[in-house]
């Protein structure tokens, strides 16, 4: 976002909007109980999952996992981004935004930029409409009208004047169309046409916005067969994905997205029926691209050449995911014949093989041991040894979860490891939580349920005491009760939603979304007393344990005065 709003006013915003008011006039809510309750907006669903809280402020879907505060869902539903959704709320609510002179010439000049790339857009249309060469081109693809026009194709002609006079920009507003990249200068400051003698394919960002175009050669000549508008304040090529914009048009949740390498691969797929198709824009598969996908689908498939560089390209997609991986995410690969890609494939093939080939898919984990074990001579000990290490290193980036665990077992099982060989190659913490050790499973318990609660009433902690103390446990949920329990103090007034907020771009975000949607046992109504038992719980643990382990060197010498101190003092806690 070009503006950077300060925390405060994110604050009072969360503070003074009713999300149940937010969503209810998007959506239909149903009370049940202290709760709202609808049929996910974000997901295809028979019987409802999605609930509204208006004590905590945000909403969460318990079938897609769709979560956040009132502004979340504005973004989300809406199409628009963080800036707008705070922008709009401020002027429902009567509040004066704190803008910054130089930001707010930025995003004018973006609004500008897209409302000209639109403009663009449409020019481009117009060209390929009267051009019945390129149409012919495009039939000869196997192209018809309606996919034509679904992803809004055209043509920029070879031979035409620069583009400020084809669409009579006027000199003072040369700057907005630099700013789209559609045209630059060159070293004399003359003005060129990024374009020429090629079919367009605009870039379309989530909410529908031409952000960028993509042109493809339209005939034999010098020049890359394919071009990309370079990066801009609109474009990103390392988050945005082609083709998804026109999914999500289909108001229909996919069963799984299959991730191809170019622009026509994923309208031919689209011409023979398969609509769940996108692609990268000229870089390779990142860990945003992923974050990106696992938004809008519970299953990703990567679809590569089976050449070398395919192999290449499907391990760097896979360890990419590794540090976003989730347990509902799953991923597969499928590699295509010798010098085919999508786009031939069905054309020649036709769509009953794509989707067979779809069907017997990689999995993740048969990619990721073949592709370790071809790294490796796996008739000696030594080579199966590094395989097993490296294997185990790469699964120490996933966080915690059940998959990860999962993955070390299976390698275990795969390697013929013994569970010390296991234990001793695996890491004790990770990412976002630690691992539940046998002798620590009571203790991180304890420590996730006060967490939960705290986040679910922070107005409890104006009781709670947290004795230092339990900064001496181990493991990383500790830590962050600690850091929750302290900015709570610090902020008393702020809420469930607002409180996530905060910690939006943490990659502890969506467990502390899961911890503040859980369910207890215990009613809200004994969240306090819950919390201060489990803490003295986990204070006596605590102190016990450094009694257990003074007492079990007092049986092999002699203790120190300061040791016997040390113990006449943990005693004395613990019996109070």
């Amino acid at each position: 976002m070009a503006q950077r709003f300060p925390q405060d006013f994110i604050d009072e915003i969360l503070s003074r909007l009713d999300i149940v008011e937010v969503v209810s006039k998007r959506i239909e809510l149903k009370k049940k109980g202290h709760e709202y309750h609808a049929l996910c907006p974000f997901h295809s669903e028979k019987t409802p999952s999605f609930t509204v809280s208006p004590t905590k402020r945000f909403y969460y879907c318990f079938g897609c996992g769709a979560s956040g505060n009132a502004l979340h869902f504005m973004m989300q539903f809406d199409h628009i981004d963080f800036r707008a959704a705070i922008i709009q709320s401020a002027h429902n609510l009567g509040l004066k935004c704190p803008e910054d002179d130089q930001d707010d010439e930025l995003y004018q000049l973006n609004r500008s930029a897209k409302r000209l790339m639109q403009h663009i857009q449409s020019y481009y249309s117009t060209q390929l409409k009267q051009s019945k060469k390129a149409l012919l081109y495009l039939h000869q693809r196997g192209l018809d009208h309606a996919t034509i026009e679904r992803y809004g194709l055209g043509l920029s002609p070879k031979h035409q004047p620069q583009l400020n006079e084809l669409l009579n920009i006027p000199s003072h507003q040369m700057k907005t169309l630099l700013h789209t990249g559609m045209m630059y200068t060159d070293e004399h400051g003359r003005y060129h046409s990024r374009f020429r003698g090629r079919i367009i394919f605009p870039i379309r960002n989530i909410a529908g916005e031409t952000i960028a175009f993509g042109g493809r050669r339209a005939h034999d000549g010098p020049g890359p067969k394919y071009l990309n508008s370079p990066e801009t304040a609109l474009f990103k090529k390392s988050s945005e994905l082609y083709g998804l914009y026109e999914i999500k048009q289909l108001r229909v949740t996919p069963p799984a997205l299959v991730v191809v390498e170019g622009y026509m691969d994923v309208i031919s797929l689209a011409q023979h029926g398969f609509n769940h198709a996108v692609a990268t824009l000229g870089t390779a598969i990142n860990m945003q691209h992923i974050l990106n996908l696992s938004r809008h689908t519970s299953h990703v498939i990567f679809c590569f050449d089976g050449d070398e560089a395919g192999q290449r390209a499907a391990w760097r997609a896979m360890t990419q995911s590794l540090p976003v991986l989730k347990d509902h995410l799953d991923m597969s690969f499928i590699f295509l014949p010798k010098n085919e890609d999508p786009d031939s494939f069905i054309r020649t093939h036709g769509l009953g093989a794509f989707l067979k080939a779809i069907e017997s898919a990689t999995t993740s984990t048969d990619f990721f041991f073949e592709h370790i074990q071809s790294k490796y001579p796996q008739q000696t000990l030594s080579g199966r040894a590094a395989a097993a290490q490296d294997a185990l290193e790469w699964v120490q980036k996933i966080p915690n979860s059940i998959f990860r665990h999962m993955m070390e077992r299976e390698i275990q099982s795969h390697f013929k490891l013994t569970e010390d060989e296991l234990k001793s190659k695996t890491s004790t913490e990770s990412p976002i939580e630690p691992s539940a050790l046998n002798t620590n499973v009571q203790i991180q318990d304890h420590v996730t349920q006060i967490l939960s609660m705290l986040l679910q009433d922070p107005s409890i902690h104006k009781h709670l005491f947290i004795s230092p103390l339990l900064k001496e446990h181990p493991g990383n949920k500790i830590k962050w009760l600690f850091k929750l329990y302290e900015t709570i103090q610090e902020h008393p007034n702020l809420s469930t939603a607002a409180l996530l907020q905060r910690w939006e771009s943490h990659h502890a975000y969506s467990w502390l979304v899961q911890l503040a949607s859980s369910k207890h046992l215990t009613p809200r109504s004994g969240f306090l007393t819950d919390c201060q038992h489990r803490l003295e719980t986990l204070k006596d643990q605590l102190i016990q344990k450094k009694i257990d382990a003074i007492l079990e060197q007092s049986k092999s010498r002699t203790l120190s005065t300061e040791e016997k101190q040390a113990l006449s003092a943990l005693i004395k806690i613990k019996a109070k």
